[in-house]
């Protein structure tokens, strides 16, 4: 047995943290930097004294989707019409948003489709919009079904922006991955609409009338 700076012990070749599988594994690191991947495996010391069972709690979250959903019929292409190389940043300079941390909060399902969000709307206004949109209240409001930090389908996700729209970061701003918990929805939604843009919300200005 021995143990590493953050207090962990490695018995019998497997790291424990309070008698649980850490998070990092050492040996399973220098492992995967031995294979031949196009990424790299670094080892966070923001995650060192972390359990296996918290980072599947808190740094996951999209759940498998529902038997419907698998009955769809998938996309097929051919890889010969791939390109060997594609790199949406080199694609769409500025216009592809940077990858955010979630938090202690099982959301990816809200932050991987808000992100999409931007990209895609960044890229079909040729960079008019080209906001941050808020994973924030797909936590707090699209809960129809959904666990909110406990987990979400992605499909609900994509169907509430289409149907309802989402407000950007600056209005909204990212607080889940701090709390933990999804919190209470801030947008009543008498008092938006969707925009001719594809799922963004306009509110009422002060020459509209005001929300009954």
């Amino acid at each position: 047995m021995h143990f590493n700076s953050s207090g962990n012990s490695c018995v019998n070749g497997r790291w424990k943290c309070d008698e649980s599988t850490c998070l990092i594994q050492e040996d399973l690191l220098e492992k995967v930097q031995q294979g031949r991947y196009t990424w790299q495996a670094r080892n966070y010391s923001m995650f060192w004294g972390r359990s296996l069972d918290e980072g599947i709690k808190y740094r996951l979250g999209t759940l498998f989707p529902e038997q419907s959903v698998q009955n769809m019929n998938e996309i097929v292409i051919k890889p010969r019409e791939l390109p060997a190389h594609f790199d949406a940043r080199e694609r769409w300079p500025g216009l592809i948003h940077e990858v955010r941390d979630q938090g202690d909060c099982g959301s990816s399902w809200a932050v991987s489709t808000t992100t999409i969000s931007s990209d895609r709307l960044a890229i079909l206004t040729d960079g008019r919009i080209n906001a941050t949109v808020s994973p924030q209240q797909l936590l707090s409001c699209n809960q129809h079904r959904q666990r909110g930090c406990e987990g979400g389908y992605l499909d609900r996700a994509w169907w509430y922006i289409r149907k309802l729209g989402v407000v950007d970061e600056l209005c909204y701003p990212y607080e889940s991955g701090r709390t933990r918990e999804p919190g209470d929805c801030r947008i009543p939604k008498r008092s938006y609409k969707v925009s001719s843009y594809y799922g963004v919300i306009e509110f009422p200005t002060e020459n509209s009338a005001a929300p009954g």
